[in-house]
């Protein structure tokens, strides 16, 4: 990611005017930016609730092993209990109180704040959920310590022992990432022949998973995120390094691809039952930039914002979007010595 000058940096902060006038059907956004922890110069969010819980974790960067997982609830960040002294990253959530991740290499579900290590699945217990809906269903994946190898898993309530996702034919090996109300799933499996991993939705425990392709040129996709009716967007990636953001549209049965802000690169992160779908992706100038995406058209989400509660420089990632519009979003700020992560949450203006 490019670092602006200090004078587009001043130039560059919003500070509550109206920027542009909206697209036509597209909404302009209030952004609120929310404060750090103390001793953890950034924040990085992972998923949103559809009450606007934003979950994410604190730290030095986003992979840092030391993260602690945070909740921003009604505009106060609330640090989470660490299950384990390194790896806490919190990574999807169902209802306010039902939260889920990894601990330690260790599935792991927060229920009413408190951690609890999910069951293992077929003498398996390393692993991670992603995901869970308001039916306290849960997603994700285990692995096996002595190989690697990933396998797709569903923990049908957080007490239950976790089951094993249908194979495609013999390919077995993937992960799940997201699940929405209906319990479709959302993932990915690997081995399918002639790809190095495909995307795909489970719509049930009985039988295998549908394949959903690849967009034209790629060798591999991955489905990340899930609506209800059972649209599915991620990414796909090309021999050339390149990587695309799609969406599969359930009604036409087909993958669309959703281009990208000028420079190459784009990612899905979330999509809500509107079908508008929210990532990242690069401007001509290599900085990464959030978009959200709708009836075909990819937009900049900087080139939307009305007013905002603190400065910051640009909105650099999106996460999740609700029913309402409202996203989750990241945004970069000047902190002197250099940039820093603040998490974000943009509402849609009337």
């Amino acid at each position: 990611m490019r670092t602006r000058s200090v004078t587009s940096l001043a130039a560059a902060a919003v500070v509550g005017a109206a920027l542009v006038a909206p697209a036509p059907g597209q909404a302009l956004y209030d952004v609120e930016v929310f404060e750090p922890l103390a001793n953890h110069p950034s924040t990085f969010a992972a998923a949103m609730s559809e009450r606007g819980v934003v979950i994410g974790s604190a730290g030095e960067d986003r992979y840092d092993p030391r993260v602690v997982p945070i909740a921003i609830h009604r505009g106060r960040v609330i640090e989470g209990p660490k299950p384990n002294e390194s790896l806490n990253f919190v990574l999807g959530i169902g209802r306010a109180d039902l939260v889920v991740g990894t601990s330690s290499t260790f599935p792991y579900v927060w229920k009413r704040g408190v951690p609890q290590r999910l069951r293992a699945v077929g003498g398996t217990p390393q692993g991670s959920a992603t995901d869970a809906n308001t039916r306290d269903v849960i997603c994700g994946e285990v692995v096996r310590d002595y190989s690697g190898a990933q396998y797709p898993v569903i923990w049908p309530n957080s007490d239950a022992r976790g089951l094993m996702l249908p194979a495609l034919g013999s390919a077995r090996r993937g992960a799940a990432f997201a699940i929405n109300e209906n319990n479709q799933v959302a993932g990915a499996i690997h081995d399918v022949p002639g790809y190095d991993f495909v995307a795909v939705r489970w719509d049930s425990l009985n039988a295998p998973p549908r394949p959903l392709g690849v967009l034209p040129g790629a060798m591999n996709s991955e489905g990340l995120c899930i609506n209800n009716h059972g649209d599915v967007a991620g990414r796909s990636s090309f021999p050339d390094f390149s990587i695309k953001a799609f969406i599969y549209l359930e009604d036409l049965r087909s993958m669309v691809a959703l281009g990208d802000l000028g420079g190459g690169y784009s990612f899905a992160h979330g999509i809500n039952d509107l079908r508008q779908v929210v990532g990242e992706s690069t401007v001509p100038t290599r900085e990464v930039h959030g978009f959200v995406w709708q009836d075909g058209l990819m937009r900049d989400l900087n080139d939307h914002i009305r007013n905002s509660n603190r400065p910051y420089l640009y909105i650099s990632n999106a996460v999740a979007i609700d029913s309402t519009g409202r996203i989750a979003a990241e945004v970069q700020v000047n902190e002197g010595f250099g940039t820093a992560t603040r998490i974000a949450l943009l509402t849609p203006v009337p």
